[in-house]
């Protein structure tokens, strides 16, 4: 048996003859004739394993989007050494301020210019845009907090930033 409990409650199976259900912001279970919810707590993003989360999440989205997987999976080879990467990217711009045992060292901008080029230019706003809303689903899925919010603007204000560098490049 399967339905909606209310509102954005979606029901998740059948446990010893009571409803389960879970809701963005609550698990609920079905004692006797009444609903118990428990209020469901995410954990803000505080480790490199969290991070670590983040961007293989992020990744798996990316690699089923019509849009954007036809960018991404021709030319990464080895997404094990690309999630690596992208964690360190991560880790370093959101904990700038740690003594962190895998830092960052690349070139962003000039990776993002070649993947135009090398798709006659046909990288797009619309792009960055899904990009970027996949980021922000992904995070809001997995976490909350001050870091994860910093991470949603680090991702808009670098969206922005590589869409114009990358525009200023072309011919």
């Amino acid at each position: 048996m399967y339905s909606l409990l209310t509102g954005n409650n979606i029901l998740i199976g059948k446990f010893a003859g009571q409803l389960d259900y879970i809701s963005l912001k609550y698990l609920c279970y079905k004692n006797r004739s009444r609903y118990l919810c428990e209020r469901m707590h995410k954990k803000d993003i505080e480790t490199r394993e969290d991070v670590h989360l983040l961007v293989s999440s992020f990744y798996d989205k990316v690699k089923s989007d019509t849009v954007l997987a036809p960018f991404f999976l021709p030319i990464i080879e080895d997404w094990e050494a690309h999630i690596y990467r992208l964690t360190s990217f991560w880790e370093t711009s959101l904990f700038m301020t740690r003594k962190l045992d895998h830092k960052y060292y690349g070139n962003p901008l000039e990776v993002h210019i070649k993947v135009d080029q090398d798709n006659n230019h046909q990288v797009s706003e619309l792009h960055f845009g899904i990009w970027l809303n996949l980021w922000y689903q992904t995070i809001n899925e997995l976490f909350e907090g001050e870091v994860a919010e910093n991470a949603k603007r680090r991702a808009r204000k670098m969206g922005t930033f590589l869409y114009l560098k990358i525009f200023e490049a072309r011919p």
